[in-house]
């Protein structure tokens, strides 16, 4: 699986970058996400968007099958020590193959790489996929780790437990 992170996209990005500025320009109605740009996210250029995203903390993961078909993306936000998931996305072709929980764990990965973060949070806990995910897959996403990782009492938080 080949993985892009949103904020290293540059100019050769072309179709990738037009995706992310769709993705901003169309959140979930009432989210957090849509009260926070909804000032600004529909008349600035995308290249600018994408910049002043990369400004206020929000960054993501893009993801292509090897045959370069894309399969999915990550969003999330940076808040000093914690990462914040406010989307998961997996097209409908390839939606029941697992591949949610593989772009979670390759985004786990990026956290555990990362020695500031120790926590990370999918979302609030509201979303049906991502409470699934929260309450049911967190032993497979752990499995495909190198550190354990320890659910928190809040919805979606989850602790990553380095040695």
């Amino acid at each position: 699986m080949k993985t892009q992170r949103v904020s290293a996209l540059t100019k050769a990005h072309q179709a990738e970058r037009a995706y992310v500025a769709t993705c901003i320009r169309n959140p979930d109605k009432g989210s957090a996400f849509d009260l926070k740009t909804r000032w600004f996210r529909n008349w600035l250029p995308d290249w600018v968007l994408l910049v002043l995203m990369n400004l206020m903390g929000y960054d993501g993961l893009l993801f292509h099958n090897d045959a370069g078909e894309f399969i999915g993306h990550v969003f999330f936000q940076k808040e000093q020590q914690i990462w914040k998931v406010f989307s998961v996305y997996v097209p409908e072709k390839f939606r029941g193959n697992g591949y949610s929980i593989q772009l979670i764990a390759c985004f786990m990965q990026l956290a555990i790489d990362n020695d500031d973060i120790f926590m990370v949070r999918l979302g609030n806990g509201n979303n049906a996929a991502i409470h699934h995910i929260w309450e049911n897959k967190i032993p497979s996403i752990q499995a495909l780790l190198k550190v354990s990782i320890t659910k928190g009492n809040q919805k979606g938080a989850i602790f990553i437990c380095r040695e």
